[in-house]
């Protein structure tokens, strides 16, 4: 199995090593480096190769690689195609390189008489270094054209660099050197011209090109037919016959999935007169999309991480250029989007289109398997849901033959949820699913969907791509309508025209909300006259519909006023509230008919037309559109029905209809009983029941529901409601066992954990009541962070997560300012408003001339989000020590961590370890040069340039040798060279290397370094050759410029 040496890719010497180096001595050497360290003894044995002889031989050996595996492709198994074409496309990178190197500007006549003199100065051995460890680049999803054409750039100059050095090293030099410049010109032409001429004949390149190329992915979708309007039908064109024939319960699944595409876009019982669902295949569009390869820490959920995304423009060209290339088995795929984004359309559609004879699609909803069994169980039990088999993953995928695994894994967000535990590694342990199946033979290809806004409560593995899908745009709302005016232009006289859909066009730009126009449009053309139409205004417009037509329907000569709607709506509101304090998105009929009991008391919701009565739950399902039935769970002894919205946010929108109307309904109630001689105490024990649970912030669009019905409230009923929050939350310890509901009992809480939950929405829901300038904690009546260390202590980690990233509280710097708390705003955030003022601070201390200055911190990052949770904890001591300590720091570089062969620490800890180690030669010295590499290995220039001005420091005090050898070793890391840093700030390694020359250091490093840099490289400052750099900082020195050690 081809195994890359580098986590982004693979080296030329990974490929050679692949496929195999023929008879090539210089080739076989090179192959055998793969993954090891080339070192100065296995170089040495290159001292008899001829690297111009061995060009020859780089370029026949190549041309003779593309022709074996063009005439040989046919027959093999998914991913041995994947890896012969990652292999093949790296040897097209460096046979381009060394075809144009030979035609620069030395003659054949020249060649030959280079080759028969002496070359006991020269060898290969740093082009064979280049070859081995520099990863060539690889079309990606996560790379743009331009981008793909500046790493070609780069690894060709190096390439092009120590190939000048080897020409430099010979006793009879030739008379001219070949330009890099031109070299690398020319390289990129011809990588080019060959790429477009396999693409003829491999379809993985054309669809790698496409996949963030517009014009490539239009060209390539015509070839392979199709319209790109609607469907992922065209992926099925471009990756199907390539190998053979699909095993039976591979077929059996994309069976069930191209079944599920003939269904209807929702499943839902009755619908308004004349209106008819188009099928899944039908309605569905491609979404925009924009994507980027996540890091370690990258903040993916920050919209600030999107800048710099690239775009693409064609998504089926992506994804079948993703599940053909490299990426796709390293690491999942994380897709995100809003709610009603088409997150779960898309996997359901990609299952379902993706061929059998290519791929095994597994699609797992992860709301329906157990959330903390490993990944491998919910595989199978998905399996099972779909197919009625139970099949032990390994088996399946053998039986599969040589299709590759897809496992689509529907729902991060519903996950999270659903288990209410810490799961921040649980894309971690997707990645290493893929590494163990990958060790036993069985690589896998993993598909993850998220919400945005729970993103940042994983972490993305190293190297993902991930992919944000983008809201419509007027081609793609027109072409989703006019899907569904063709479907109904029989039934609806005249359906939901484009220019009026354009006009809710924050609705219209989500798949699932532009459904929801559609449908509330259906009945009488409502849309047309509603004037402003919000998410909240659609959704309450359309549960209020669905209401009075089903209590049409069900007692057609009965008056319908509101008190009935609202009743109506009240049950469905209790089922919503079922899932909200359970933390899921399913809800079991035994659950439900258990909360039902308590909350309805005699409400039998009966029917007219039956003479018995049935329960709740039983009416309740199938009653309305937004509510259905799930299939049961796998591993219950006896199947139980379960129960689900279609959407999470027809329940979200619900729990927040029931707690603001519960709230208004008793500051109503308040404001009587205020008026009254002798008023009677207030019954809070419905907002309890639904309030000391789980926590509001939960759901990021209940916060947004709940923020939008409160601001349709009068000043005056706002200011009712925010007087009775303040004084429930000022007894909230003790609730009165007068309150109802006492019976209500979802789940085993403790009475310190309901009043976690009880306190953190009281707080909330005072923020949402609260004018935008926010609330002043000390106003509550309540210790603000003793309230915050019982939220910490008594709710799980991601709802107090979830509390500090919804609201923040920013702290005085004064005692005539107040701190405030309010919902945050996504603006950076501030290190001095994250420290709570002490008002015992004496003035007389306070110096004259200010000296601090202060940090901020985007809110995504690692540093912004604790600077969030201190200040929402309000910490002081030791936090306020630590961050100001660090002020000087952070304002240079970001907080980033670094792991050793023990532990773990910051590149904060490796700079302070350098400033503070000792100079001492002894012992010490190999720690001092290992600090310094691990300083410099951050790639942070400004970090990197504070510590070179050390090393140029102790290269006055300390061993030259030292510093030498952690110069070289900064000048070997890959990193380095592709962010420049040692030619864009070359002048520091210059003057270290004078120095060192000048202390008498050996000449023989000093050379390796200067080698390494290359003395005809361009560098700044000046756009200088860094020889020339070189001799103006021995001469500002003051030291004679040693001709013959840079010769």
């Amino acid at each position: 199995m081809l195994r890359p040496s580098s986590r982004r890719g693979l080296t030329y010497a990974d490929a050679v090593h692949f496929l195999g180096a023929g008879e090539s001595k210089f080739l076989s050497y090179v192959g055998r480096l793969a993954g090891i360290p080339a070192g100065a003894a296995a170089l040495a044995t290159l001292s008899s190769v001829d690297l111009l002889a061995a060009r020859n031989e780089i370029v026949e050996w190549g041309q003779s690689a593309f022709r074996s595996f063009v005439e040989r492709r046919a027959g093999l198994s998914r991913f041995d195609r994947t890896e012969r074409l990652v292999a093949a496309h790296t040897v097209l990178v460096v046979n381009a390189f060394f075809e144009c190197w030979g035609d620069t500007g030395i003659t054949a006549s020249e060649q030959a008489a280079l080759a028969a003199r002496s070359t006991s100065e020269s060898t290969p051995a740093q082009v064979a270094e280049v070859l081995a460890k520099a990863t060539v680049p690889m079309p990606s999803a996560a790379v743009p054209p331009e981008k793909l054409r500046a790493d070609l750039e780069t690894y060709y100059l190096m390439l092009a660099a120590a190939s000048a050095r080897f020409l430099e090293g010979l006793s009879f030099p030739p008379p001219h050197h070949p330009d890099k410049a031109a070299v690398v010109e020319a390289a990129i032409r011809q990588y080019e011209i060959t790429y477009r001429s396999l693409a003829a004949d491999v379809p993985e390149f054309a669809i790698w090109a496409a996949m963030t190329d517009a014009a490539a992915g239009r060209a390539t979708t015509e070839r392979v037919g199709g319209e790109l309007a609607t469907g992922l039908a065209d992926i099925r064109a471009m990756v199907a016959g390539l190998t053979g024939a699909a095993a039976a319960c591979r077929a059996d699944l994309a069976d069930q999935y191209r079944r599920e595409l003939g269904r209807p876009i929702v499943d839902v019982g009755d619908l308004p007169d004349g209106v008819t669902l188009p099928a899944t295949a039908d309605l569905y569009v491609n979404p925009r999309a924009r994507a980027g390869r996540a890091e370690q820490g990258s903040p993916v959920a920050a919209e600030s991480w999107w800048a710099e995304a690239a775009e693409v423009p064609e998504i089926q060209a992506f994804l079948a250029g993703y599940l053909t290339g490299w990426d796709a088995v390293a690491a999942p795929l994380v897709v995100l989007g809003q709610p009603g984004s088409g997150k779960s359309m898309l996997t359901r559609v990609l299952a379902a289109t993706l061929p059998p004879s290519e791929y095994l699609a597994v699609r797992v909803e992860l709301r329906s398997v157990a959330a903390d069994a490993p990944l491998q169980d919910q595989i199978e039990a998905a399996v099972y849901d779909t197919i009625g088999e139970r099949v032990p993953w390994p088996e399946l995928v053998r039986s599969a033959g040589g299709a590759l695994p897809v496992v689509l894994l529907d729902g991060f967000d519903e996950l999270l949820q659903a288990s209410g535990a810490n799961r921040a590694d649980y894309l971690e342990q997707v990645r290493d699913f893929q590494r163990r199946e990958a060790d036993r033979g069985r690589p896998v290809a993993v598909l993850v969907t998220s919400r945005i806004v729970v993103a940042d409560r994983a972490r993305v593995p190293d190297g993902s791509v991930v992919l944000r899908l983008d809201p419509f745009d007027d081609k793609q709302i027109e072409t989703w309508l006019s899907v569904w005016r063709a479907t109904n232009q029989g039934g609806l006289t005249t359906p939901l025209p484009v220019e009026v859909a354009l006009r809710y066009r924050e609705l219209a730009e989500q798949p699932l909300l532009l459904l929801m126009l559609a449908l509330y449009d259906a009945r009488n053309n409502d849309l047309r006259e509603g004037g402003d139409l919000n998410r909240t205004d659609l959704y309450e417009r359309l549960f209020a519909e669905f209401a009075h037509r089903e209590l049409a329907k069900r007692e057609p000569s009965a008056p319908i006023d509101a008190a009935a709607i609202a009743r109506e709506l009240r049950r469905l509101e209790y089922v919503a509230m079922a899932l909200f304090v359970r933390g899921a998105q399913v809800v079991t009929e035994h659950e439900l008919e258990n909360d039902l009991r308590e909350l309805l008391r005699n409400d039998r919701v009966d029917r007219p037309d039956r003479a018995r009565s049935l329960s709740a739950t039983q009416l309740l399902v199938g009653r309305f559109f937004f509510l259905h039935e799930s299939r049961a769970r796998e591993g219950v002894d006896q199947p139980e029905r379960c129960f689900e919205f279609l959407h999470a946010t027809f329940g979200e929108f619900l729990v927040a209809r029931l707690v603001v109307t519960t709230l208004t309904d008793l500051a109503e109630e308040g404001k009587h009983q205020a008026r009254r001689p002798y008023p009677g105490p207030l019954d809070a024990g419905p907002l309890y029941a639904w309030l000391s649970f789980a926590v509001l912030t939960g759901r990021r669009s209940v916060i947004e529901f709940c923020g939008a019905m409160i601001g349709r409230l009068s000043p005056e009923l706002r200011d009712a409601c925010d007087s009775l929050l303040r004084e429930l939350l000022r007894g909230a310890a003790f609730p009165p066992s007068t309150w109802s509901l006492g019976g209500y009992q979802p789940l085993r809480r403790s009475a310190s954990g309901r009043e976690a939950a009880f306190t953190a929405n009281l707080t909330t829901l005072i923020v949402l009541v609260s004018p935008s300038e926010g609330v002043d904690p000390e106003s509550l009546g309540v210790s603000w962070r003793a309230q915050a260390l019982l939220w910490e202590s008594q709710l799980s980690g991601d709802a107090w997560q979830s509390l500090w990233t919804t609201m923040r509280l920013v702290h005085s710097r004064s005692p005539d300012e107040r701190a405030t708390l309010a919902l945050d705003d996504g603006s950076s955030v501030s290190l001095w408003q994250s420290v709570p003022y002490r008002s015992d601070a004496s003035a007389e201390s306070i110096r004259p001339e200010p000296i601090f200055r202060d940090v901020t911190a985007e809110p995504g990052t690692y540093l912004g989000g604790s600077l969030r949770m201190a200040a929402f904890r309000a910490d002081i001591g030791l936090p306020k020590v630590l961050a100001h300590s660090a002020a000087p720091f952070l304002r240079l570089a970001p907080l980033m961590t670094i792991h050793d062969a023990a532990s773990a620490g910051t590149n904060l800890e490796v700079i302070m370890e350098v400033l503070f180690a000792s100079r001492d030669d002894g012992p010490e010295a190999r720690h001092l040069s290992n600090t310094y590499q691990a300083a410099l290995s951050s790639g942070i220039d400004a970090e990197s340039a504070v510590v070179m001005r050390l090393l140029e420091g102790d290269a006055h005090r300390i061993e030259p040798r030292t510093v030498l050898n952690v110069l070289l070793e900064a000048a070997q890391q890959t990193n380095a060279f592709s962010r420049s840093y040692m030619t864009e700030f070359a002048d520091g390694p210059a003057r270290i290397l004078a120095i060192c020359h000048r202390r008498n250091s050996d000449p023989e490093l000093i050379r390796a370094v200067y080698d390494r840099i290359g003395g005809h490289t361009k560098v700044n400052p000046g756009q200088q050759r860094f020889r020339d750099l070189l001799r103006q900082e021995f001469e500002i020195l003051g030291v004679p410029f040693p001709e013959e050690l840079f010769a």
